[in-house]
Order: structure tokens, then C-alpha cells, then sequence
């Protein structure tokens, strides 16, 4: 069974877009983050959570600003769903999980249109 568990977007000015999501649309930052390569929001508004990334060079950014990065899902036994996808002919980005800023496990892979989708079993769960 998969949950949302969060829409992930490119920004070009990640406190402008903080700024923005607060005032505007009452989003509250529930975690941020800032990395070699990039920082790292997330914002919370009910049951919803935007993801927003700044990469530290626009060059090293995969997507442009504006452009949805990724969607994510949550799984309880992401090594069993990442097998079950594997044997219906799923590739992945990576051959194994990758840890994701807040310490949980992640998948990527993509969809038939090239959309990115993550894959995360998250802590506590």
C-alpha cells in the first residue's frame, strides 16, 4: 500500500518560497536542512507536505526552478515493495537505499513518462 508522503519542488530562492507557502498559503516549516549541494524545506499544511529544494548551483540542479522533482510515497517494508517492484521489471536509480536528509531509507526510480518517484520507508514507521 502506498501513502503520499510528500510533493517535492525546485526553487530558485528557497526563503522567498518559505516566505511565500507561509504567508500565503499558512504552510509551517516542519523541517529544513542545508547540504553541500542543497537546501532543504519541508513545509506542512494538514495531512499535505511540500518539499522545497534550492540546489546550491542552479548548474547542478536536474530540474529547473518551478518544476516538481519528485513524488514520494511512503511504504512499511520498503526492501519487500523495492523486491516486488523489482521482479515486475521496476529499475531503480540506485542498487540500494539511499539515506535521505531526515535519516530515512529512499528509493528512486521512474515512471513511464520519466516522472521521478520516490519510495521511503520513514523513521518511526
Amino acid at each position: 500500500m502506498f501513502e503520499l508522503a510528500n510533493i517535492s519542488m525546485v526553487v530558485r530562492d528557497i526563503e522567498k518560497s518559505v516566505r511565500f507557502y507561509g504567508n500565503m498559503l499558512d504552510f509551517t516549516v516542519s523541517k529544513q536542512k542545508r547540504t553541500l549541494s542543497s537546501t532543504v524545506a519541508h513545509l506542512k499544511h494538514g495531512n499535505i507536505v511540500l518539499e522545497l529544494i534550492q540546489y546550491t548551483k542552479a548548474e547542478s540542479s536536474p530540474y529547473p526552478a518551478g518544476v516538481i522533482d519528485h513524488l514520494t510515497f511512503m511504504v512499511e517494508d520498503l526492501k519487500g515493495t523495492v523486491d516486488k517492484l523489482r521482479r515486475r521489471g521496476v529499475e531503480f536509480e540506485t542498487s540500494s537505499p539511499l539515506q535521505s536528509f531526515d535519516g530515512s531509507q529512499i528509493m528512486f526510480l521512474k515512471g513511464p513518462d520519466g516522472e521521478r518517484i520516490a519510495i521511503v520507508n520513514l523513521l518511526g514507521r
